[in-house]
């Protein structure tokens, strides 16, 4: 480890020489030499490319003034960015502002380990190196090269995003400070989720908006189950927060239960029945160690709610039939996972149980394997299920175990700090849960915020017991 350091050290000092200056200012010539020519034709068909331009231009001068401040600022702005965004992208599918902003996550964590060094700790790079290392050789495996390389550097920049948060505790940034940095970057979302939810529209064009049970509200994200996820992050926050506000008196005092109601109107209108679960263990988890009236209200309450409005109603019935697979039936959306499962199990041979077929294997076979694809090439909508095709048993295996990090700290937490429990608990469930149904290896602002909530805890649980040993 020392190895490292002194090498980091030497490339910390070169950074910060007028020869990379200078470089960097050689090579952005260039870019913006070759980027004149396309210029035009690209402002014409995209206009809004011109102020996400400027405003990346005063991204960078931020970035070299403060990458800490840089970093948040980002991630405050992060989560209601998407319909901008998706605005920028070159064509269908292609490459835009979002990919830039993922690679400045990327681009801060590493000059914050040339700049400081002896922050690099084995620690972290050994939790993650795993799994970034096993995904690599996945895509290496793929039949889709370049969209599984894009998957790995969504997790590089998740990553890049933990590994920050990291950073920032160690250089004594408090955990709330940076907990409700997270809790902040929820009010642009919530006040699109509001607007979107009177006009019952979605900022993009997706067919799962209605998803054949009436509206889903998606807010300012791509899907309503990326929607339901962040919200469930908002919603542990802003439990624990209300928590430590308890003994506070004023207006702040009653800010997060109203806040609260508004997260949980919004977390049933995007009609995800894994979220739905994932928040009742949340909220019942809270309400029986923290607040038993909340408890109460709880359990009076949602039944009362879900069973009154139909959408709701319905939306749970249907779980109970449609669960037949025969010609011309039409399946509930569980039934349908199962099928695409069982499937995909069929499909695979014995020898690839260990290392899987390659990164996004599952979605390019499954328009041959699953009897209702429709020449529709289909995510496993089970991040397990996705990383045993794909990856095999090990990647299953290397997934996993980046939650043992931050499982070590829960005992110590229990022991002395409940509250603290909500969030970092109701991160690592919600992925563990939530995973069991759906594509979560892809919901970037997701794991962006979950991970970023995790490291935050965790880093500053070890902080304290390294203090005081």
């Amino acid at each position: 480890m020392n190895v490292i350091q002194t090498r980091l050290a030497v490339a910390s000092r070169w950074w910060q020489s007028e020869k990379l200056l200078a470089l960097m200012l050689l090579a952005g010539a260039v870019f913006i030499g070759c980027a004149t020519g396309l210029f035009g034709a690209i402002l014409a068909a995209k206009p809004i490319i011109l102020a996400v331009a400027l405003a990346l231009m005063l991204g960078v001068l931020a970035l070299f003034a403060s990458v800490e401040w840089a970093f948040l600022a980002l991630m405050l702005v992060r989560a209601g960015a998407d319909p901008l965004l998706e605005t920028t992208k070159l064509g269908s599918g292609g490459v835009g502002a979002g990919a830039i902003l993922n690679l400045a996550f990327i681009f801060m964590a590493a000059m914050l380990c040339l700049r400081h060094p002896r922050a690099v700790k084995l620690r972290e790079f050994s939790i993650w190196a795993p799994f970034l290392a096993v995904l690599l050789l996945g895509v290496a495996r793929s039949p889709q090269v370049a969209t599984s390389f894009k998957m790995w550097l969504t997790w590089l920049t998740v990553f890049g995003v933990y590994w920050t948060s990291v950073f920032l505790v160690r250089r004594g940034w408090t955990r709330d400070r940076l907990l409700k940095i997270v809790w902040c970057s929820s009010l642009l979302p919530v006040a699109v989720g509001i607007l979107f939810a009177v006009l019952r529209k979605s900022p993009f064009d997706s067919g799962d908006v209605t998803d054949g049970v009436g509206f889903r509200l998606a807010g300012a994200f791509s899907h309503p189950n990326i929607h339901a996820l962040y919200l469930l992050l908002t919603i542990s926050l802003t439990l624990y927060f209300w928590k430590r506000a308890a003994s506070t008196e004023g207006a702040s005092r009653w800010m997060w239960p109203a806040y609260l109601l508004v997260l949980l109107a919004l977390l049933l209108l995007t009609k995800t029945r894994s979220a739905w679960l994932a928040g009742a263990v949340i909220l019942l988890f809270y309400g029986y160690f923290m607040n038993r009236r909340l408890l109460l209200a709880i359990l009076i309450v949602a039944p009362a709610l879900v069973l009154a409005v139909p959408e709701l109603r319905d939306r749970l019935l249907d779980l109970g039939h449609g669960n037949t697979y025969v010609t011309f039936a039409k399946l509930n959306s569980f039934a349908w996972r199962k099928l695409l499962w069982s499937s995909a199990l069929k499909d695979m041979h014995a020898a690839e149980f260990l290392w899987g077929r390659g990164a996004l294997a599952f979605d390019a076979d499954s328009v041959r394997f699953f009897p209702l694809s429709g020449g529709v090439e289909w995510g496993a909508h089970n991040v397990y299920m996705q990383l045993l095709f794909d990856l095999g048993a090990v990647g299953v295996i290397v997934y996993l175990a980046l939650f043992l990090s931050p499982l070590r700290v829960v005992r110590h937490l229990w022991a002395n700090d409940r509250v603290l429990l909500v969030p970092l608990l109701a991160a690592i469930f919600s992925a563990l849960l939530v995973g069991y149904s759906d594509n979560m290896l892809r919901y970037l602002v997701f794991n962006l915020y979950m991970w970023m909530i995790v490291a935050v805890i965790v880093t500053d649980v070890s902080k304290g017991q390294i203090r005081r040993e």
